[in-house]
C-alpha cells in the first residue's frame, strides 16, 4: 500500500522544520518561570530534582530540568502543571509547536515536539 505524505515524515524532516522549541518557549519569561516552578508539583520531576545524581539521564541548568533521550538529544522536561493556574503547560507547548510548524499535520508536529520537549 502507498503511504501518505504524513507517514513519510521523518525525524530529520521535523528537525529541519523549525527553530529549537526551547528558544521559542524562552521568549515568554512567564512560561519559562512556570516550567521551573512546575517541577515542584509534578510527582516524577519532584523525585529527579530532589536527587539528580540518582537519575543520570537528567540534569538541571538554570533551574530547568533536561533529559537526554535515546537518540542523544537534550530535551526540556515539561511538568504536568498549569500556567497562571489556567492552562496546562503541556497544552501550551503543544500549541506553540503547532504554531512554529504551521499546519503540517499531527505526525510532523509530534516528531518536532519529541525532539525538543519531554513529559
Amino acid at each position: 500500500p502507498r503511504r501518505s505524505v504524513e507517514e513519510e515524515v521523518t525525524l530529520q524532516d521535523a528537525l529541519q522544520s523549525g527553530p529549537p522549541l526551547d528558544d521559542t518557549i524562552q521568549s515568554d519569561p512567564g512560561l519559562w518561570k512556570a516550567i521551573r516552578e512546575g517541577y515542584n508539583d509534578d510527582p516524577l520531576y519532584q523525585k529527579v530534582v530532589a536527587n539528580p545524581p540518582a537519575y543520570p539521564n537528567f540534569h538541571i541548568r538554570d533551574g530547568i530540568l533536561y533529559v537526554r533521550t535515546r537518540l542523544g538529544f537534550e530535551c526540556v522536561c515539561i511538568p504536568r502543571s498549569k500556567y497562571n493556574g489556567k492552562r496546562r503547560l503541556t497544552e501550551i507547548v503543544l500549541d506553540t509547536g503547532h504554531k512554529v510548524l504551521g499546519h503540517l499535520g499531527p505526525r510532523k508536529t509530534n516528531e518536532y515536539l519529541r525532539r525538543w520537549v519531554w513529559w
